[in-house]
This record gives C-alpha cells, sequence and structure tokens, in this order.
C-alpha cells in the first residue's frame, strides 16, 4: 500500500496543535528543540530553525499531551519565506512516523479525538 494509501486508510484526522519536542539524532549526538505546529495519527509538522534534510530519521519527544517518543523521518522541508527582521530562518518539516507500537497509536488517535471534540464544543 503506498504511503499516501495508508495516511487516508489511517484517517484523515489532523489538528493544529503546538506541542513542544526534542528532536535528537542517537549516532551524531544531535539534540534540539522544536514544536509541532500540526498532529495526525501518520505524522507530524514541525517548526524548527534546524535544516533537516529529506529522508533522515530522529526521535521526536513531546514535551505535552500526549507525551509520545516516537521515530520519525523526514518527508519534506520548506524554508520560511516570511522571516521576521534579524531571526534565524525556520522551517516546516513534513514527519512521518516510524514503527508506531499499537499502544502509541491508541494514544494518539484517542488524544486527536480528544482535542477534535474539545474544539468542537468550543
Amino acid at each position: 500500500m503506498a504511503d499516501q494509501e495508508k495516511r487516508k486508510a489511517a484517517g484523515a484526522l489532523r489538528l493544529r496543535k503546538y506541542i513542544p519536542v526534542s528532536v535528537e539524532e542517537k549516532l551524531t549526538f544531535t539534540l534540539f528543540r522544536a514544536s509541532i505546529a500540526d498532529i495526525s495519527a501518520t505524522g507530524a509538522r514541525l517548526i524548527t530553525s534546524e535544516f533537516l534534510s529529506k529522508g533522515t530519521r530522529w526521535i521526536i519527544t513531546m514535551k505535552e499531551t500526549p507525551h509520545l517518543t516516537l521515530k520519525a523521518e523526514v518527508r519534506w522541508v520548506k524554508m520560511d519565506q516570511n522571516p521576521r527582521p534579524g531571526a534565524n530562518p525556520q522551517f516546516q518539516v513534513g514527519m512521518q512516523f516510524l514503527e508506531v507500537n499499537a499502544e502509541d497509536a491508541k494514544r494518539i488517535t484517542a488524544y486527536l479525538e480528544f482535542e477534535k471534540a474539545r474544539s468542537e464544543k468550543i
């Protein structure tokens, strides 16, 4: 099944939700902070000042609910076209979650459904 079909089969629920994360790559001892800008059951869009190459793999640790640590691969990278004067460049990075176990998949789905229901009540 192609990646796009897998995402559709997993459901199209995606939330715009800012979640602080740490991003690390153990082989090079690289560690930095970023934020998730939106999240789905299959991946997330990060905002970071670090350039991440397409195809590289990272470990993402969510510092707030749903408090997960997941492996992810960079699928695409876009540089912010309107940076603030004097600020470091910012990048939007599409990450696909890898090797998500059943328990973590349930936690992500439950989190997405809870946040969606909560936002509809407002």
